[in-house]
């Protein structure tokens, strides 16, 4: 440390105006509350920029999450697609016919816990869904997506298939 900087930190004027040097411990004690000083200063600036912030956070979180739901959604899409490739292109006519077939074998990737359907049997897959399958008879899978599953509920998600993939409406958040 400079002389000069020594200086500032290590002297203080007395009553009468003069300079005397500190003690080790009066200097540590001093550069403690410097730091500590710049330390809160710092906090409450972060804090002032969250508070900015916090608009913008809240709409982020309307976004829709990655819930059980949407995984189990997402494994139909990938079976559903397998299917396609079997059978000459063409979606299921139900959404049964993908464990009947065997590409999803688990019935309980077809109930989610979230959801208010109950899956404990095949017919239960197409009668009480927790996912609403919105292809229609005979179609086939091609360049464009379409809609193939929604979640059975208020606002749910609705997942999008085509040759080139699968997508979500709305658009989920990574």
């Amino acid at each position: 440390m400079s002389d000069k900087n020594k200086d500032f930190y290590d002297r203080f004027p007395d009553e009468e105006g003069d300079k005397k040097p500190l003690s080790p411990i009066q200097a540590l004690r001093r550069r403690v509350l410097i730091i500590v000083s710049v330390m809160a200063g710092v906090f409450i600036i972060l804090l002032l920029a969250l508070q900015v912030a916090r608009p913008a956070l809240e709409k982020m979180s309307d976004t829709p999450q990655q819930t059980e739901s949407l995984k189990q959604m997402h494994y139909i899409g990938k079976c559903m697609i397998f299917y396609t490739v079997r059978n000459d292109s063409f979606f299921p006519p139900k959404l049964s016919d993908l464990h009947k077939s065997g590409f999803v074998i688990n019935l309980k990737d077809f109930d989610a816990p979230e959801l208010p359907g109950k899956v404990e049997t095949v017919d239960d897959i197409d009668k009480f869904p927790d996912y609403i399958y919105l292809v229609p008879p005979k179609t086939k899978i091609g360049d464009k997506y379409i809609p193939v599953l929604r979640e059975n509920r208020e606002g749910g998600i609705t997942m999008l298939i085509s040759k080139h993939g699968i997508s979500w409406d709305p658009p989920l958040s990574k």
